[in-house]
């Protein structure tokens, strides 16, 4: 019984979108995940997929936007919002306008709480 419960969990974890990679980060009850295209392009618009989750499942309702930049270029941030789907997901479109390394800042406004996570990719 016990390996069947757990077979199903293991089921039900999300994978990742075809061609996308997950990266996740606990910020204090908050589990944040953000998908992103594998190879990220520049000057093409791409899916940006956030999920929450807390102790008690997937977080919906919560305000969502993320924050790109280029710590090697001073330049205005690009803070596209995230429109909730379903089951704790959000999902956003992102354009990087430089080839190289980026940071994304994932906020999450969730019952008056803002979390903020930190995620890294390079473009090409």
């Amino acid at each position: 019984m016990l390996a069947l419960v757990l077979l199903l969990a293991a089921c039900g974890a999300p994978a990742a979108p075809e061609g996308m990679v997950i990266q996740r980060q606990q910020v204090d009850q908050l589990m944040i995940e953000l998908a992103l295209p594998a190879r990220p392009l520049v000057s093409s618009e791409q899916p940006a997929i956030v999920t929450l989750a807390d102790a008690r499942g997937p977080v919906d309702g919560a305000e969502v936007w993320l924050e790109l930049i280029m710590p090697s270029m001073d330049m205005s941030t690009n803070q596209p919002d995230a429109i909730g789907q379903q089951a704790g997901r959000y999902r956003s479109t992102v354009l990087f306008t430089m080839v190289g390394a980026w940071n994304l800042d994932v906020h999450a406004v969730v019952a008056g709480q803002e979390y903020v996570a930190r995620f890294y990719t390079e473009t090409h």
